[in-house]
């Protein structure tokens, strides 16, 4: 695996303002030499930053799939707060990950920030999980193969205090919005409700959208 110290010990000696380059060698296991000339050829001038979605476009470049984290998936579902360079390791623990925080790109490889922001505040503000394969990633695995009103059962059972989004169990169940919203329905309906019981489910509102969880 290239780690940090890795790509910067192969870093040109006139480059500055390269942590687009080093991220995107770490997160693409690949030299620095050919980030930096997958960056080059996506318009990054030498000494100077490069914008995320040219790094986006260099990985693709390269051959690998960049799945872009979105919406809740970027809030810690345990605190309701966003992510830290201290804390993205928990939502990216299996895998390769472009991460992008106020003027700073780095990367993160199963759990391990490798960068210098490593135990540091910064707050994340986008996260690419890049891939090698044309299949779409996800990040979340399904609590297991039952149908999907049983996994949404299963799911806010677990977490009953804090409860999920509708996209969060879509997500989760590997289900659609619409299917999921149908298995909250019929969580609730004693006759549809299966084995377990009816579940009094409630919906409440936080600032990244409504919540779904059971009420004891």
């Amino acid at each position: 695996m290239n780690t940090y110290n890795e790509a910067k010990d192969q870093k040109f000696s006139n480059e500055t303002n390269d942590c687009s380059v080093v991220a995107l060698s770490i997160a693409c296991d690949i030299s620095y030499a050919d980030a930096h000339a997958a960056l080059a050829a996506r318009g990054r001038p030498a000494r100077r930053g490069a914008y995320t979605h040219q790094s986006i476009d260099a990985a693709k470049d390269l051959g690998y799939t960049v799945h872009e984290l979105e919406g809740d998936e970027l809030v810690n579902p345990e605190t309701g707060c966003g992510y830290t360079a201290t804390t993205i390791g928990q939502l990216c623990k299996k895998g390769r990950f472009m991460v992008q925080v106020h003027r700073h790109i780095f990367a993160v490889v199963d759990g391990q920030v490798q960068d210098w922001t490593k135990g540091r505040r910064h707050r994340v503000k986008r996260v690419m999980e890049v891939t090698t394969g044309a299949a779409k990633p996800k990040v979340a695995t399904p609590v297991k193969r039952l149908s999907i009103k049983d996994q949404v059962r299963e799911a806010l059972m677990k977490r009953y205090r804090t409860g999920y989004t509708i996209s969060q169990l879509a997500r989760l169940t590997g289900g659609t919005e619409s299917t999921v919203r149908t298995a909250i329905a019929d969580l609730k309906n004693p006759k549809y409700c299966g084995k377990g019981g009816p579940l009094n489910i409630s919906k409440t509102a936080n600032p990244h959208g409504a919540r779904f969880l059971i009420i004891r």
